[in-house]
């Protein structure tokens, strides 16, 4: 008997040193991934600028109207969005080598 009182002891101090998550502490702090999410207004919207500029400059690339798309993929490399910029500065030298060959 003395080995279980023992234990319930040791299991005792174990869970006195382990702090509790109590509703209040939780509360107090917000979570890390709601920390992370916070976005200007602004930037959303220009991101979502950006993808319908580069649907619209496709669907004029593969309608073959090459002079109309060049001007927004060249407005487009400077794009925030890293991604849109590279594949605008690519699509942008696919017209200029589809013009020229077309000329």
């Amino acid at each position: 008997m003395a080995t279980n009182s023992m234990a319930a002891k040791k299991t005792k101090a174990k869970a006195a040193r382990i702090p509790l998550r109590t509703a209040a502490r939780t509360a107090a702090k917000p979570a890390a991934k709601d920390r992370r999410n916070v976005e200007r207004p602004d930037a959303q919207t220009s991101r979502v600028r950006e993808l319908d500029d580069y649907a619209k400059a496709m669907e004029l690339f593969a309608a073959r109207k090459y002079e109309s798309a060049e001007s927004l993929f060249r407005q487009l490399g400077a794009a925030a969005n890293i991604e849109i910029a590279h594949a605008a500065r690519t699509r942008l030298l696919m017209c200029q080598q589809r013009r020229r060959v077309s000329d």
